[in-house]
């Protein structure tokens, strides 16, 4: 139970959404403002769950089998369940940093420097 706490505590910090840093000198900041949420939209469109799933379905196999040829049943399912939160987590963690990488192409790719 303490392992899903944490969890969901690393969830909740990942999941506060910052812009890019973008070079403001000589930018309209309406067009700016309109261009960054056309490219927050877009980069939402990256699909999350699957990444997350993934991650998280690979590492949860991964330690049941480390678990269960270590140990007993018991220490299999453990391993398995702290490998699906972990991996849970490392997902979330790249789609989040995929998200970022979407939004920061879309908005050099409209002219803007983005220095992040």
């Amino acid at each position: 139970m303490v392992w899903f706490v944490r969890v969901m505590l690393v969830l909740c910090l990942m999941g506060c959404k910052t812009a890019p840093i973008v070079d403001q000198a000589g930018i309209d900041p309406e067009r700016y403002q309109a261009d960054l949420k056309a490219c927050q939209y877009y980069a939402g469109q990256v699909n999350s769950a699957r990444i997350v799933a993934s991650k998280g379905a690979l590492t949860g196999l991964f330690g049941g089998l480390l678990g269960l040829a270590v140990g007993s049943e018991s220490n299999a399912k453990k391993s398995a369940g702290a490998g699906v939160a972990a991996g849970g987590a490392k997902g979330l963690a790249d789609a989040e940093a995929k998200k970022a990488k979407v939004a920061r192409q879309c908005l050099r790719s409209r002219g803007y420097i983005v220095y992040d």
